[in-house]
């Protein structure tokens, strides 16, 4: 049994991977990689953003939720990004949103 980095070195490779029945794994089924999440509060929130956008990309705020162009002269959206509060979609920037609010409710 390989461990995940040695069957994603085998994916980069082009080897041939079977599964546990010993059934061969082609490329046309479907899988993905599980989305990092951080815990804010007991709530799984995606990562945010950790590298620099490209110039324009769209990002949305963690708490406003407001979308904005990513912009390197902005010193606002580069202080959102040092600080994780930036997303590349909507739905991770209102789950963090609910999350940093979680702290604040009263039940």
């Amino acid at each position: 049994m390989k461990n995940h980095r040695e069957i994603f070195q085998s994916l980069v490779n082009g080897e041939t991977l079977i599964n546990d029945e010993g059934i061969e794994i082609n490329e046309s089924e479907k899988f993905y990689i599980k989305p990092k999440t951080i815990n804010i509060n007991g709530f799984d929130v995606p990562d945010p953003i950790r590298i620099k956008p490209e110039e324009g990309q769209q990002v949305w705020h963690g708490f406003s939720t407001v979308m904005f162009n990513y912009n390197d002269n902005n010193y606002f959206i580069k202080e959102w990004l040092d600080n994780g509060l930036l997303h590349d979609n909507l739905e991770a920037a209102h789950l963090h949103r609910k999350a940093l609010l979680s702290f604040t409710k009263i039940d």
